[in-house]
């Protein structure tokens, strides 16, 4: 198993350099029946914890920030997943979208 390698910095501004296990990403371990199919949607998310769809048609990811220190929200993009939000104290629960607005719940200070 391939391992993976983030930085993150820690709350007293050092950075911290974490390793974590690749996640074996394979659709036929999930049974589904018969006549539906399942693959590959993104992979590369540390800990994915919700998505929504913003009333603009754009994906939005809460990433918890359990391995990497860092919950996050991430805005999928023609090239990818790109950060639009960060530093919140893991574990982000979740997130939600209302009249334009990003509201994240996480665990603050």
């Amino acid at each position: 198993m391939r391992q993976m390698e983030q930085y993150s910095t820690s709350a007293q501004g050092m950075e911290v350099k974490t390793t974590a296990a690749k996640r074996k990403v394979n659709p036929a371990d999930i049974k589904l029946p018969p006549g539906y199919k399942i693959e590959v949607f993104a992979e590369e998310l540390n800990t994915p914890i919700s998505m929504i769809i913003t009333d603009k048609g754009e994906m939005l990811v809460a990433d918890a920030g359990v391995t990497s220190g860092n919950g996050k929200v991430l805005r999928l993009t023609k090239d990818g997943f790109r950060v639009i939000a960060d530093g919140f104290n893991p574990p982000l629960t979740g997130i939600n979208y209302y009249n334009g607005n990003i509201y994240v719940s996480h665990r603050g200070n």
